[in-house]
């Protein structure tokens, strides 16, 4: 379909997909969650945790290096914190 033309929309392909992360990529990801907890001086298990709630399973890994976090890692990071909280005052 080009510009102005109508046409029928599937649901389905307006819904967002999943980013996939590689093994390597879900490891910097741990690695980043770690580096944000010994920021914020939080122990092991908050890390292990939030990539439990990001990943749906538990690390593979034993631990692992500590890097500073992205932004990506960041952003989520606050999402997760403005979820939590919105659902403590519902």
């Amino acid at each position: 379909m080009g510009d102005g033309e109508l046409g029928e929309i599937d649901r389905n392909s307006r819904k967002l997909k999943k980013k996939e992360y590689s093994t390597d990529q879900k490891k910097e990801w741990y690695a980043m969650l770690r580096g944000y907890a010994s920021t914020k001086r939080y122990k092991d298990g908050w890390a292990y945790y939030k990539y439990h709630d990001k990943f749906g399973a538990a690390p593979p890994w034993k631990k692992n290096s500590v890097i500073e976090p992205s932004a990506e890692v960041l952003s989520w990071i606050t999402y997760i914190n403005i979820r939590n909280s919105k659902r403590k005052t519902a």
